[in-house]
């Protein structure tokens, strides 16, 4: 006769055993970082104002402003861009987007990736995904291969998984590197063919307090096959909303 959940969870009161664990170790790692950096849960519970002061190799520095809420998943932002002030909106029901206050033309659209909501949603991902780590490790779609191995990043001893994404959402091949001790996530590098060295390093510098989580202080960014630098986003403030 099979065993039912009551007489199981019985059992095992008084046996003294535990269910096994069965999550991979790289899944385990997840955990860990999520824990170190997000210990509860407020990245997907709550509304967050982030300031970026975005610099790039010639030295131009791009000032972002914006709104992520997971919950209502709504997305606003602002950037100043040289002569240029662009301004977005997007949540499930309304998209718009304005440059200088006005509708851009279609020039504008395509150089600032504007489009409604395609454009606006590209957005929204790309600073969700990129301040949002490792908690977006968590999202649907995303495949963490089962081992942890041992190596190093940028000189560093770093625990390395492999991550890769359901081809609706990514083709992409990603590695993310963790400290060993705190589990904090140190940096990631991507492929759109990893055999030929494409793709990009990114490197996690140092760690803002922001209410609660631990976010990353400032990210840069190399081509993995030449090392050349490609820029450097820094979270300037913080605050939840």
């Amino acid at each position: 006769m099979r065993n039912s959940p009551i007489v199981l969870a019985i059992l095992i009161l008084s046996t003294g055993c535990t269910p096994p664990d069965t999550r991979s170790a790289a899944e385990q790692l997840v955990d860990r970082s999520i824990a170190f950096h997000d210990p509860d849960g407020h990245w997907y519970g709550r509304a967050h104002r982030i300031d970026l002061g975005e610099k790039r190799p010639d030295g131009f520095v791009r000032m972002t402003s914006m709104r992520l809420d997971p919950v209502a998943n709504s997305f606003g932002v602002r950037q100043d861009r040289g002569e240029d002030v662009v301004e977005g909106y997007l949540d499930p029901e309304n998209c718009a987007a304005t440059v200088n206050g006005v509708i851009p033309d279609s020039t504008h659209t395509q150089r600032y990736r504007l489009g409604c909501p395609d454009g606006l949603a590209w957005w929204r991902e790309y600073y969700a995904f990129m301040h949002g780590m490792p908690m977006k490790l968590k999202d649907d779609g995303t495949v963490i291969h089962p081992s942890v191995t041992d190596t190093t990043f940028l000189d560093k001893p770093v625990q390395q998984i492999k991550v890769t994404y359901d081809p609706e959402v990514g083709s992409d091949i990603w590695y993310f590197y963790f400290d060993p001790e705190t589990a904090e996530m140190v940096g990631s590098r991507f492929y759109h063919d990893e055999a030929a060295n494409d793709g990009e390093y990114i490197d996690y510098d140092g760690l803002v307090e922001a209410d609660g989580m631990r976010l990353t202080r400032s990210i840069h960014w190399y081509t993995n096959s030449e090392g050349r630098y490609l820029g450097t986003d820094s979270l300037m403030t913080y605050a939840a909303d």
